[in-house]
């Protein structure tokens, strides 16, 4: 082992921003680099850096043609870094976003391609995957691209399995592949008295009214028309119902608006953005039941973040996320798709679900009593406080051996 820090570049989306990769790039650099084995950087997306944040930031030039994922970057920002140590680099992606650091011939920079063929570091990859390809493998390009790497490792035992079937068990034997789900902050995450959350959701929300809750970003991925024609079932079949949807953009891939406004749910949802982690925390709290529409998870925050404060949670039964909520002890809660489809330049399978599904699950559960003690201990294993040691350090310390 180094008698000194081993330098460890972390390449991902901004830690100091909210979005999921961030919040991951976040927290494995800041447990890690109270760590005196490795010497902490990041070079990342829409970074703009924070004295708050103890370790020095590199800003992906997304301005430069062709520079999305740093491409363009890593020869200078690794100079800068390390000079000449030998170290790590760990990419926190998708690996369709890591063409030009694995396959240097699809590299746009060739600075960066001569650099790449040298031995300037062991590239680890975090592997983001939210669905596979045909025949439940990676499509070609993806799976090409992590046979580059040095070290993978994959957010759950499914993504483990979709590894293994894409590249073969003696390439992923070679790249020492495992996984490791990654935390959360379960302190930040605290119960309180569902009662006196419901309570200040007045006068939207009143006595004997229930709260069904969806939280979720705009983007494609997240099939916000199969919530609101969910929703809308659960509305004309119980009128004691009321819906709370969060989200970052009203106007994106979704139009917020003219969902509520279509499906007749106007005035029994209230949708906020841009709140507080309190106000997010005790809305989780003061929610009966929480619906969340992913059409494929690597991990899926708000699914464990809301069995933490108290809520069950509805999820699709595909990809990580489901792999997790089952390892959580509710498979009860996936909903079967009813079929698939292929979508993207990489051949991903997405699940096609009835609403009438979802309805009729989430009706279910809203007729049920939750023990929230019961849900918040169902994901104490995934708190960083018992994660980090007992898993992640040693990960990373068997690294440099």
């Amino acid at each position: 082992m180094n008698s000194k820090p081993t330098p460890l570049l972390i390449i991902s989306d901004a830690p100091e921003m909210q979005g999921g990769l961030s919040r991951i790039c976040r927290d494995v650099a800041a447990n890690i680099s109270q760590s005196p084995l490795y010497r902490v950087a990041t070079l990342s997306r829409g970074c703009r850096g924070s004295r708050k944040l103890p370790w020095q930031q590199y800003t992906i030039r997304e301005h430069i043609p062709g520079n999305a994922w740093g491409e363009a970057d890593l020869p200078w920002v690794w100079q800068d870094f390390a000079g000449r140590e030998r170290g790590v680099v760990m990419t926190i992606y998708d690996p369709t976003r890591c063409l030009g650091f694995t396959l240097p011939d699809y590299c746009a920079f060739p600075e960066t391609s001569e650099f790449m063929r040298g031995d300037h570091f062991d590239l680890w990859g975090y592997v983001t995957l939210d669905s596979t390809g045909p025949g439940d493998r990676l499509s070609a390009l993806p799976a090409n691209v992590l046979l580059g790497y040095h070290r993978l490792l994959a957010y759950t035992k499914w993504g483990e399995g979709a590894i293994r079937r894409s590249i073969g068990d003696v390439a992923a034997d070679a790249r020492r592949l495992t996984w490791l789900p990654h935390g959360i902050e379960l302190d930040r995450w605290p119960l309180c008295i569902k009662e006196t959350a419901q309570a200040r959701m007045h006068p939207f929300l009143h006595e004997g009214e229930r709260l069904v809750g969806v939280v979720a970003t705009n983007q494609p991925r997240k099939d916000w028309g199969l919530a609101a024609s969910a929703c809308r079932e659960i509305m004309l079949q119980d009128k004691t119902v009321k819906f709370w949807w969060h989200v970052d953009l009203d106007q994106r891939h979704w139009s917020i608006p003219a969902l509520l406004a279509d499906f007749g749910l106007g005035g029994r949802t209230q949708v906020t953005a841009n709140l507080s982690h309190d106000d997010l925390c005790w809305r989780l709290n003061a929610c009966d039941l929480t619906l969340h529409p992913g059409l494929g998870e690597g991990f899926g925050y708000p699914i464990f973040e809301s069995l933490a404060c108290g809520s069950p949670a509805l999820h699709g039964d595909y990809a990580g996320g489901a792999d997790v909520l089952r390892q959580c002890g509710w498979e009860k809660w996936l909903i079967r798709p009813e079929n698939y489809r292929v979508e993207g330049l990489h051949n991903q399978i997405r699940p096609v679900f009835d609403p009438m599904d979802w309805a009729d699950r989430a009706l279910a559960v809203l007729s049920e009593t939750h023990d929230r003690d019961a849900l918040r201990a169902s994901v104490a294993h995934l708190d960083w406080k018992t994660l980090w040691p007992s898993c992640w350090l040693p990960w990373f310390q068997e690294g440099l051996k």
